[in-house]
């Protein structure tokens, strides 16, 4: 499950938490419960987040997968596409996030998913024995000219979030999240006013 808020400068206090997977959902609750409206979506939002695991299951029947990645808060992190090696064509392929990763602020990632199956799906209406990895660079070329325009904006989108622009920007960025980290305490304070 993936989900984002810029919403504070850098948190050491976060360090803290990260080991502690309870403790994490129990944090992203509380940035959601405060930036988002109370509303029945915001509701389910908070449903959805008390199905992730607390703890490292024990048993398999607990957690149908055969890994567990602890949840943890990260920073956002920007990878240049031209550091990343390519892979060579082979029987195996690649479709949507596995093949070109976006971020969600535009909103592609499973539009190009499908259409990344259908291409594929298309590509092997040719298949032989003989002639599969043709098959296979068919679709991997047609994939990679249509998806790398939209990884490009996808990352451009994130960076222009979450990067400031100048001096003057960085002033602007740090003064909205010191005021809303300001207002989040406000609301934590009404909050406990009106439980005493």
């Amino acid at each position: 499950m993936f989900y984002f808020y810029s919403s504070e400068l850098d948190n050491e206090e976060i360090e803290k938490i990260n080991n502690n997977p309870a403790l994490v959902v129990e944090h992203i609750k509380n940035m959601i419960r405060k930036l988002r409206p109370e509303c029945e979506m915001t509701n389910i939002l908070l449903e959805l987040w008390d199905l992730v695991p607390k703890a490292v299951p024990k048993e398999s029947e607990d957690f149908p997968f055969k890994t567990y990645n602890p949840i943890q808060l990260r920073k956002v992190r920007d990878i240049n596409l031209l550091t990343i090696n390519s892979w060579t064509s082979s029987r195996v392929t690649l479709i949507g996030d596995a093949a070109h990763a976006m971020s969600p602020y535009l909103g592609l990632g499973t539009t190009h998913t499908i259409q990344d199956a259908e291409a594929l799906s298309q590509a092997l209406l040719n298949y032989s024995p003989e002639n599969y990895i043709s098959c296979i660079k068919e679709y991997e070329n047609k994939m990679l000219k249509r998806a790398t325009v939209d990884v490009l904006k996808s990352r451009y989108a994130t960076i222009k979030q979450v990067t400031p622009v100048g001096y003057f920007g960085l002033i602007i960025r740090n003064s909205i999240l010191k005021t809303t980290n300001f207002l989040m305490k406000i609301y934590d304070s009404v909050k406990i006013l009106d439980l005493v």
